[in-house]
């Protein structure tokens, strides 16, 4: 018997502009950041990637700038 589990893992894209540090976008899959994370890179960013587990029920409603 499998347990669904309670979070999904997410994964943020965050650029400096000048003025700080800002989450640009949030992929659910490690795929789809790898391919996100080479394209801002071949623009001449360099994106930091933070993963987070959030809340499957809070998913729709995450705020990447809050802890």
């Amino acid at each position: 018997m499998t347990r669904e589990r309670k979070t999904v893992d997410v994964w943020e894209i965050w650029l400096d502009h000048g003025q700080g540090w800002e989450c640009e976008c949030i992929e659910l899959t490690r795929a789809a950041m790898v391919e996100n994370r080479k394209a801002y890179r071949e623009a001449g960013y360099s994106p930091r990637i933070r993963r987070r587990r959030v809340r499957r029920e809070a998913l729709e409603t995450h705020d990447p700038k809050t802890p």
